[in-house]
């Protein structure tokens, strides 16, 4: 908590001297896709909240960038549409700070507020990305996208999309951001029992990284797909496509969650859900399957009218 309280009286002392009109804010940093869509998706909702207008600047380094993708960033631009959403500033002479060194004296024009750590924004009340969220969406959707599920919706079924934080996960200094597999098959479990009882067929998808020899207990649900190592843009989108999504400890997923329509599982980690999130941890539902159960039917009775 100190930590946001010192990163929101810091951003409050600079927009004491920012306006509207003289003044942009944008996002910038050099880690993997999830954590710089994360940021870009807070630094949206604080340009918002602020009154102050988002310039998207391009994403320029995107980790773990596979050695057979020349255009890796530039496609994370076009995937995304950022570019939708911000305004189209030219020729442009920028002024540009970071919030931990922002001036104390009058900003002039053309002045670039840059977040590099804006997670704050939505760890703070994390049910107010949804005044933004419906633009973002259409945003998003404005170029093409594929993905995995589309073989499976044929048969009128329910899309579960499962992501399994690895790769960089299993490094002994990262290890607290792995889920165990045991927990993650008796979540679905618990969730798939519920779709029987009411009657819904469904289909899970697995997306993760690894040999699929490595998940033992995964392999023993029915209906299952497993997209190892696969397209990463395929795979946000079938998180995002998901009709039930459950999350990992993983800024990959919790994007993919901001930008869906679907009824999402929450796996608790350092970064809080909307409301209407189900955590998976959530001691309302310890030992009480019948509450489980009737909070998943309530928000499958929403969903659905909603998707008619």
């Amino acid at each position: 908590m100190k930590s946001y309280f010192t990163k929101r009286m810091i951003c409050f002392n600079l927009l004491r001297v920012l306006s509207p009109e003289q003044c942009y804010v944008t996002c910038f940093r050099c880690d993997g896709i999830g954590a710089q869509a994360h940021a870009i998706l807070a630094t949206m909702l604080f340009a918002f909240q602020a009154n102050i207008k988002y310039i998207h600047t391009p994403l320029e380094q995107v980790a773990h960038k596979p050695k057979d993708i020349i255009d890796w960033e530039s496609r994370w631009n076009n995937f995304f549409g950022f570019n939708n959403y911000s305004e189209v500033v030219d020729n442009f002479n920028f002024n540009l700070f970071k919030y931990r060194n922002f001036p104390t004296y009058k900003i002039e024009k053309n002045t670039i507020f840059t977040l590099n750590d804006p997670f704050w924004v939505l760890d703070i009340n994390p049910d107010s990305f949804n005044e933004i969220q419906s633009r973002i969406v259409y945003c998003y959707r404005l170029s093409p996208k594929r993905n995995y599920l589309h073989k499976s919706r044929s048969c009128n079924s329910l899309q579960i999309s499962v992501h399994v934080r690895r790769g960089d996960a299993l490094l002994s200094e990262n290890s607290h951001r792995l889920t165990d597999e045991f927990y993650t098959f008796n979540c679905l479990t618990k969730i798939t029992k519920v779709l029987k009882d009411c009657g819904y067929d469904y289909h899970i998808h697995i997306f993760s990284e690894g040999n699929i020899k490595d998940f033992i207990y995964l392999n023993k649900l029915n209906n299952t797909n497993f997209w190892l190592n696969e397209d990463a843009f395929m795979t946000f989108d079938s998180l995002v496509s998901a009709d039930i999504l459950l999350l990992s400890k993983s800024s990959f997923s919790y994007s993919s969650a901001l930008l869906a329509n679907g009824i999402v599982f929450y796996e608790p980690f350092w970064h809080n859900p909307l409301s209407h999130w189900i955590s998976l941890d959530d001691v309302r539902y310890e030992n009480n399957s019948r509450r489980f159960k009737s909070e998943l039917q309530n928000q499958l009775n929403k969903f659905i009218k909603n998707k008619i």
